[in-house]
């Protein structure tokens, strides 16, 4: 190893973080291993230009777009800057600025999509609500005006007429989000009331799960922390996430997206367009790209078979690893890792997941386990 490599594997590992509950499992970890690290918290950050010699080993981007949703959105754009200034000092960044850029725009995502010829919510792009109306011409009823920068279906609303929109748009009840460009897009019922998520490490399929969307609600955080509206009031069998085994057509198309973002991990979460039976994805980060919005039927999903539809997309770059909240539930619910890329769930087995933030092959040899 050379002496500036030396150097730089003697220093910890930077977790650029905001939100508070997703962290405290990773730095546990971290710490029970003696793993040097730096906790960034991005609501605090403060930094020189013209200092470049930094701290880090590497900085693990873990910032989530849902910090305007707990009164930090100032960090959406200040994180821009701060992974600018850390891949320009030389500092090497998991999830760095171009899958950043992709994880905190919608309209980026559904560019993306386009261009890769991937099926998804037809959607227009405004910065003034007097146009709402207008800019869903040629859109199929009901359509959801939803925030470019997500978070965890935070201000999306669902409208049934040009009339109820309208009249939305002239009230001053469209929510913009922190960038005050909201994407007004057709509103989606996703068959057997599902939406899926696929998981990458290092541009390899990791598993993949099956989320039960909540009636009337746009929630698809799968986390035992997230307040999920009815979930309390749902059958005790009834189960929100669940192992899940795509197509192989699948698993290829949401990774030619993921790999477009540049992402090192995250995931792509797409479903199944009840009224055409094709596959819709969407572009998401997240550190969840974005979540599918879609409508939901009376009926609660069977076990899914991953058959073959043509679909449509939303990526997330969150990270694949055990820190994951999907796979923190896993673990709470006995799943190895094998048993999600198989798509079963045991009620008892001896957890297998390992710590995959840090045996990524471009950080192998600066953190020793």
């Amino acid at each position: 190893m050379a002496s500036s490599d030396t150097t730089l594997a003697s220093r910890p590992v930077g977790i650029l973080y905001e939100h508070p509950e997703w962290f405290r499992p990773l730095f546990a970890e971290l710490d029970r291993r003696a793993i040097p690290y730096t906790p960034i918290d991005a609501s605090t950050l403060w930094w020189d230009p013209a200092v470049t010699d930094l701290p880090y080993s590497v900085v693990i981007n873990r910032m989530s777009p849902s910090s305007w949703l707990r009164g930090h959105g100032s960090t959406v754009q200040s994180t821009v800057h701060y992974l600018d200034y850390l891949e320009n000092a030389g500092v090497p960044v998991i999830n760095g600025s171009q899958a950043y850029s992709f994880e905190i725009s919608k309209a980026r995502q559904l560019r993306l999509l386009n261009e890769l010829g991937l099926v998804y919510p037809k959607a227009r792009v405004i910065n003034n609500a007097d146009e709402a109306v207008a800019a869903a011409d040629g859109l199929a009823y009901p359509v959801i005006v939803k925030p470019n920068v997500g978070g965890s279906g935070a201000g999306i609303a669902s409208f049934d007429s040009p009339e109820a929109l309208g009249s939305a748009a002239r009230n001053g009840e469209l929510e913009f989000g922190p960038d005050e460009t909201p994407l007004v897009q057709e509103h989606l019922t996703a068959e057997d009331d599902a939406v899926f998520r696929i998981e990458f490490l290092n541009g390899e399929f990791l598993y993949a799960i099956r989320l039960r969307i909540m009636p009337g609600t746009f929630n698809l955080c799968p986390a035992d922390y997230c307040d999920i509206v009815g979930l309390a009031d749902t059958d005790a069998h009834f189960t929100p996430v669940e192992a899940f085994k795509p197509s192989s057509e699948i698993i290829s198309d949401a990774k030619r997206v993921l790999d477009a973002t540049g992402a090192d991990l995250g995931g792509v979460e797409y479903l199944i367009d009840a009224r055409s039976g094709q596959a819709t994805r969407q572009a998401a980060k997240r550190p969840s790209m974005m979540s599918t919005p879609c409508r939901t039927s009376s009926r609660m999903p069977s076990r899914s078979s991953g058959s073959t539809p043509s679909s449509s997309w939303s990526t997330s770059s969150k990270p694949a690893s055990k820190y994951h909240p999907v796979v923190a539930t896993a673990n709470r619910r006995g799943w190895t890792a094998s048993d999600l890329a198989n798509g079963r769930t045991p009620k008892t087995m001896p957890t297998e997941l390992s710590s995959t933030v840090v045996t990524m092959p471009r950080i192998k040899g600066i953190l020793q386990e």
